[in-house]
């Protein structure tokens, strides 16, 4: 056989033992090192995720800049508006759905007596007279109450007309800024966000791993494996042909 056929041929067989090699030696990253590495790689990300690439400054930044701002009032605005447009039921209606009639027959209780009692504090009436209608308000207070909870509410966009919604989601969107500023860093803390990244790592399939890595660095994957190849065919290949020049 030709010195340079067999060279070729060693060559072929070192090209397919060196690119084997090398792909083999991948697959064993994902599947043996990832898989035993798992929570120690998991633990590794979390703290630097945590730590250093979404600290609660960055994170209450992010939330309050200008652009998630304008964001919030535009979801907040929507928000209301289609709550305003919504044809209401009555009170002792919406109570008896949600099964907290008792809640909300106290609430608007103590509102109204709240009110009426502001009202006649207002007149200012001598000590004597209130105390003779101070029970006669407040048996008045009940009874505006329990007329008003049967009353159907309809569309509130009745009386919140776009101004006032407008002003009011500017409202929210002021207080949400400033409490996020203020217990990001708590929130984050007491709901342990991070352990999200954590035990998605810990969880995830080792062959997804491989593919979605491989998805993203498919062509430097890929040089490793040539490189490993053309390294085994020119071993096999300048091999042989030193072996035989040796020979002569």
């Amino acid at each position: 056989m030709s010195p340079i056929v067999l060279a070729v041929i060693q060559g072929g067989v070192g090209f397919a033992i060196g690119a084997g090699t090398n792909d083999l030696a991948i697959r064993w990253i994902f599947h043996a090192v990832f898989a035993k590495k798992k929570r120690q790689i998991a633990s590794a990300v979390q703290r630097v995720v945590s730590d250093e690439l979404m600290t609660p400054e960055k994170v209450a930044r992010r939330l309050v800049s200008p652009q998630s701002t304008a964001a919030l009032q535009k979801a907040v605005e929507g928000y209301i508006a289609d709550v305003c447009a919504r044809d209401l039921p009555s009170m002792d209606a919406m109570a008896a759905a949600s099964g907290q009639r008792t809640l909300v027959v106290a609430t608007l209780d103590t509102v109204i007596e709240a009110a009426v009692e502001e009202l006649g504090n207002r007149l200012s009436l001598p000590s004597a007279i209130r105390a003779f209608t101070d029970p006669f308000g407040k048996a008045t207070a009940k009874l505006i109450a329990a007329v008003a909870r049967q009353i159907p509410i309809g569309r509130l966009d009745r009386f919140a007309k776009p101004e006032v919604r407008s002003l009011l989601a500017s409202r929210l969107v002021a207080e949400c800024s400033t409490f996020v500023q203020s217990r990001t860093a708590e929130i984050m803390n007491e709901t342990h966000i991070w352990d999200v990244i954590h035990d998605s790592i810990v969880s995830y399939d080792e062959e997804k791993m491989e593919s979605v890595t491989r998805s993203i660095a498919n062509r430097e994957l890929r040089g490793v494996t040539l490189w490993g190849g053309l390294i085994g065919f020119g071993v096999g290949f300048f091999g042989s042909l030193l072996v035989h020049a040796l020979h002569l």
